[in-house]
């Protein structure tokens, strides 16, 4: 981890600090697994991800229960209005169960790959695959992935071949130098799970929420001190 009085330029910046939040940059190729209870935690990885796309960033969104449009529109509600031209695209790869037509328009986001179900491993790796190829293709350097939720992925297979899963992909961002956060419900698992699981990231980031606050914890990464710090309240 590094802040900005250290930072070289090559990192992402996870937080940009304020009177609210601490200042933080992770490194190109890191991947960190998110626990929070829900909904604050699908929230608060939306606002994650809209943090890149406000400094015009890629975003590569694997969804396994909530509809495209609702992803968007999360995405869209967190990014910041001032960005303008900075902006990023939004690629997704769709794994409902139901199929549910996304949202049509000059702005919506690109269904990089459709998957009948999360059980569908290889498929949803095909996709990931085919997402960087196509970024490659269009010279597009800079990628943060997000995935909503490793719990409804646990709900289809067990938890060796989740972790493995997550291996795979984390493998996968490292070789782009891309950024991954993975939300895991934390209300949803014992911590035994857990800890198996955290194992496959370079570090953990834990979001406690209250009626009126939020807090975070960043652990296991060079420099990480593992304090908690707080992070502004979603503007509702």
């Amino acid at each position: 981890m590094t802040t900005s009085d250290t930072t070289d330029g090559s990192g992402y910046a996870l937080f940009g600090g304020s009177e609210t939040e601490p200042e933080i940059e992770i490194p190109a190729g890191t991947s960190l697994l998110v626990t929070a209870p829900e909904p604050t935690g699908s929230e608060f990885l939306l606002e994650l991800l809209a943090r890149g796309r406000n400094t015009g960033e890629e975003l590569l969104v694997l969804t396994t229960d909530s509809p495209v449009g609702e992803i968007t529109e999360g995405i869209e509600t967190a990014t910041d209005a001032t960005a303008g031209d900075s902006t990023g695209g939004i690629t997704i790869i769709d794994c409902q169960t139901e199929s549910i037509s996304p949202p049509e328009g000059p702005e919506a986001p690109t269904v990089g790959q459709n998957v009948n179900a999360p059980r569908n491993l290889t498929d949803i790796g095909i996709g990931f695959n085919e997402a960087f190829d196509g970024f490659e293709t269009e010279a597009i350097h800079r990628v943060r992935f997000g995935l909503l939720s490793l719990s409804i992925v646990l709900s289809y297979v067990n938890q060796e071949t989740t972790y493995r899963f997550c291996r795979t992909l984390t493998r996968g961002i490292r070789r782009e130098g891309a950024i991954g956060v993975f939300l895991l419900n934390s209300n949803a698992h014992d911590e035994g799970t857990v800890n198996t699981l955290s194992r496959a990231f370079d570090g953990t980031l834990e979001v406690e929420a209250t009626d009126d606050s939020r807090r975070m914890r960043l652990s296991g990464l060079d420099g990480a001190a593992a304090e908690w710090h707080p992070v502004g309240a979603r503007a509702r």
